[in-house]
């Protein structure tokens, strides 16, 4: 998340998008969808019918589609997957300010969230709001009053590039009344469900009926009670790094049950700042391995691996 502040001008709003009232849930249509080319448009509307949802149901105002930020947003995951990185600062130094005010767009406040890897538009928007970086305090930011989405269907760095690349410019125009001054949905931060969303839905499991026995007369099946079972194992998650000159290496497993295709989600920090939010998937064997670029100076390297609800946090001296 990258947060801009300047001195306060003007700007057109775009169109609200409907959503539930406080205390309400909403269905919002593609949000389950599989991230693909054709599907870039549904995805791109369901991100923005999610955040609405989130904010509405925590009691701040719904934010308001624009253009000029969505058109940024959508230039800078197109670049991050033409390129092949991951990072606010473009590779040809372009900070999330420097995108927006080249899209028109004059602002007081902005924020961008990024995210690679994720496959539907209910995962991208929950992995910001469970994010410790910033990212659900830009999403549920009370000042903020536009939103503009951009999506590309390549996750950008990863191994296989499944998964899309998604980016939210978030801004209150120069000269405009902040949209609401409530902190308290922000500093609440991080959530890991959803508020204002409804559940996913699920297949309808298949009705059951018994045969009637010979000679008509109904009976009642039973069931035999189960038979009492062990405590599964608990999961455990290792990791290890490995740095040689400007490249690090960071590998890990699960342990001894895991789920192939399971999300592992990457942050390295360095001196209290994030440089790198990535992500990958465990192997057929539970396993993971990634390798970034390494600042050349500027101290330890920090880095905080996630996978589910388990989470590990390393140092790599230089």
């Amino acid at each position: 998340m990258r947060r801009c502040r300047f001195p306060a001008l003007v700007v057109a709003l775009g169109l609200l998008a409907p959503v539930a009232a406080s205390g309400q849930t909403t269905s919002c249509p593609g949000a389950d969808t599989t991230i693909s080319a054709s599907t870039v448009g549904s995805a791109k509307a369901a991100v923005f019918c999610i955040v609405n949802a989130e904010r509405v149901a925590r009691g701040l105002p719904a934010l308001s589609q624009n253009d000029k930020l969505a058109g940024a947003a959508q230039q800078h995951s197109d670049d991050m997957v033409a390129k092949d990185y991951f990072a606010h600062l473009s590779l040809d130094g372009l900070q999330p300010s420097d995108r927006i005010l080249a899209a028109g767009y004059s602002y007081g406040l902005t924020f961008e969230n990024i995210a690679t890897g994720q496959t539907t538009p209910r995962e991208a928007v929950a992995d910001w709001l469970a994010s410790t970086h910033g990212h659900c305090q830009a999403t549920l930011d009370p000042s903020v009053i536009d939103l503009g989405v951009g999506i590309a269907p390549t996750a950008a760095t990863l191994p296989g590039q499944i998964g899309g690349t998604w980016t939210e410019e978030f801004g209150l125009p120069l000269g405009h009344a902040p949209g609401s001054t409530d902190t308290g949905p922000a500093a609440g931060c991080p959530y890991t469900s959803f508020a204002g969303l409804a559940p996913a839905k699920q297949p309808d499991a298949p009705a059951s009926s018994s045969p009637p026995s010979p000679g008509g007369t109904a009976t009642t099946p039973t069931t035999p009670a189960p038979a009492p079972t062990a405590a599964p194992p608990q999961q455990a998650l290792t990791i290890s790094l490995r740095h040689a000159g400007s490249r690090l290496t960071v590998s890990g497993a699960i342990r001894p049950q895991w789920m192939s295709g399971q999300r592992v989600r990457i942050v390295v920090s360095q001196g209290g700042r994030v440089i790198r939010h990535l992500g990958t998937r465990l192997d057929s064997n539970g396993r993971f391995r990634i390798r970034l670029s390494a600042p050349a100076a500027g101290g330890p390297l920090t880095v905080s691996v996630r996978v589910g609800k388990l989470r590990v946090t390393r140092t790599v001296g230089r």
